[in-house]
This record gives structure tokens, C-alpha cells and sequence, in this order.
């Protein structure tokens, strides 16, 4: 048995409407299902950033979407291409908003790209970091974790260096207390 034709990428309904923008969440719970395994994952209704609900680390900890073989800890219909001059289907800016909610965190990250533990783009702030060996490029924000939500926008094409990686994975990470992303 063979099967012919083209590889298309993401399954993602965004990148399949061609559209210029592609929501990787936004009070779509089914979007990020995957992770709910993590017993300090979860999402909250109210105080998002946007819309009315967020991702939420409840304490200090990491999330990661749940192995599935053979495609690893991938977000299902994930497998976004980065390019400098991005055509429909395609990205450059990757832009979310991330606040902690307690005094006591101490760091926030967040990671895109290959699925854990490979290489991916990471975001950090405060005292948080994700082991070299799954950091393929950084985008450190300077300071503590903020009190109230805070946007944060990275060139996944100038963190590349020319050479971007699909985004096929996604983590979160809270060092001391907990965050919310959205």
C-alpha cells in the first residue's frame, strides 16, 4: 500500500484557512487537551488576557503534552513552519501574555518548537530555565515575574539564525509559585 500526494503540514485550522494569524489557544480547551495530565495544569475560567479563559500552572512545576507514540510529547495538528517572509500557512512573531499569581514565583517559561525534550524556542523571566539541552534559542525578559498580565512577542525567525524548526511542541514552567498564560 502507498499513499501519493503532497506533504502538507499542520492540520491546524488556521494554517488550513491560510489565515495570517494562527490561535494556538484562546478558550478553545480541546486545543490543549493534551496536557491535562499534569496534575498542576489546568485552565481557569476568568482573568485571561484575552477572552475568558487562560492556562494555568496552579503551583510551581512544568507541563508538557502526554507522550503518544510515534509522534512523542507533540500537540496534535501542531506542525508550524517559520519563515522569514512568512506565506499563508507560515510565521514569524509568536505573541502571548504571561503574569504569575502568587508573590512567591520566582520564574515563568514557556517553550515552542520540536516536542519535549528537544530543541525548542524558549521565553523565560525571573529565575526560571529550561535544561540546555532543550534550548535551541532564548528570549529572556528582564526583571521578576509581573504581578498582572504582561505581553511578550518573539521572532522565532531571528531566534532561529536562519535555521527555524517546526513548532510541533509546547511546555510551560513555573518556578516557587504558580502562572497563567494565555
Amino acid at each position: 500500500m502507498v499513499f501519493h500526494g503532497e506533504q502538507l503540514g499542520a492540520s491546524h485550522r488556521d494554517v488550513l484557512a491560510r489565515r495570517a494569524r494562527a490561535t494556538l489557544f484562546d478558550d478553545r480547551v480541546g486545543d490543549l487537551a493534551a496536557m491535562l495530565y499534569f496534575p498542576a495544569f489546568g485552565f481557569h475560567q476568568g482573568d485571561a488576557y484575552s477572552g475568558s479563559t487562560c492556562l494555568e500552572l496552579s503551583g510551581a512545576g512544568e507541563a508538557h503534552p502526554f507522550y503518544r507514540a510515534p509522534f512523542g510529547h507533540a500537540i496534535p495538528d501542531w506542525d508550524f513552519t517559520i519563515a522569514e517572509n512568512p506565506r499563508p500557512g507560515q510565521y514569524r512573531w509568536l505573541q502571548f501574555a504571561w503574569t504569575a499569581t502568587s508573590p512567591a514565583t520566582t520564574g515563568i517559561g514557556l517553550r515552542l518548537g520540536h516536542p519535549w525534550p528537544a530543541p525548542a524556542y524558549c521565553a523565560f523571566v525571573g529565575d526560571s530555565d529550561w535544561p540546555d539541552y532543550s534550548v535551541l534559542a532564548e528570549h529572556r525578559v528582564a526583571g521578576p515575574p509581573p504581578a498582572g498580565w504582561t505581553k511578550v512577542r518573539m521572532d522565532l525567525w531571528a531566534l532561529s539564525g536562519g535555521e527555524p524548526v517546526p513548532i510541533r511542541g509546547f511546555g510551560l514552567r513555573s518556578e516557587g509559585g504558580g502562572a497563567r498564560f494565555d
